[in-house]
């Protein structure tokens, strides 16, 4: 989990039954308040307030966390910037960011998760609040003076992203997916035919 930090300047905390919590001391330092948190199941990515995002590939999130490098982030001004959302797909990580007044970037996208590239100007998308991938696009969603561009959405892996027909200032999405793969495979299932518990 990531947060405000009130033990030990630690801004990460881990747990490995989500009852118990340890506290990864000197966290605040590289992040600042944790806003976003995220993993492919091998690397965590965390992102905060005033800061470029932090990486572990301790798979349990202990240890040591290192902060990408500014030769690795794209955007040149943090001190005003919150990453709010981190997202994983399979494929590709993309954060969004808000309140990113000094250069405008509210998208940006990886396949590290530690080398970044921005994808998404402000333009009339002032600020980033959530992202989402339902196993076709990523969506973004945001706030805007124009209602009907306050959601974004990229078929492309990020490359454009067009204005979704939203009518109104968008702070969190969701979606359900169902991977039609499992489906084509096995079209029909009979829990007869898996028998009871110790057949």
């Amino acid at each position: 989990m990531t947060g405000t930090p009130a033990v030990s300047g630690a801004s990460v905390a881990f747990s490995l039954n989500g009852v118990g919590w340890t506290p990864v001391t000197g966290t605040s330092s590289l992040i600042g308040n944790g806003r976003s948190i995220a993993t492919d199941g091998k690397q965590w990515v965390v992102g905060g307030t005033d800061s470029r995002p932090i990486y572990n590939t301790n798979v349990y999130g202990g240890g040591t966390w290192s902060q990408v490098s500014s030769g690795e982030w794209p955007i040149s001004n943090v001190s005003d910037m919150r990453i709010v959302d981190i997202k994983w797909n399979g494929r590709q990580w993309i954060l969004v960011v808000n309140n990113n007044t000094s250069s405008g970037d509210t998208v940006a996208i990886s396949t590290d998760g530690i080398s970044w590239t921005t994808v998404r100007n402000k333009g009339n998308f002032d600020n980033g609040q959530s992202a989402m991938w339902n196993s076709y696009a990523w969506f973004v969603t945001g706030t805007s003076g124009t209602a009907s561009q306050t959601t974004l959405y990229s078929k492309d892996g990020g490359s454009t992203w067009p204005n979704a027909e939203t009518t109104a200032g968008s702070f969190s999405i969701a979606s359900r997916t169902i991977t039609g793969t499992f489906f084509n495979v096995v079209p029909y299932i009979n829990v007869r035919d898996f028998g009871a518990i110790g057949d």
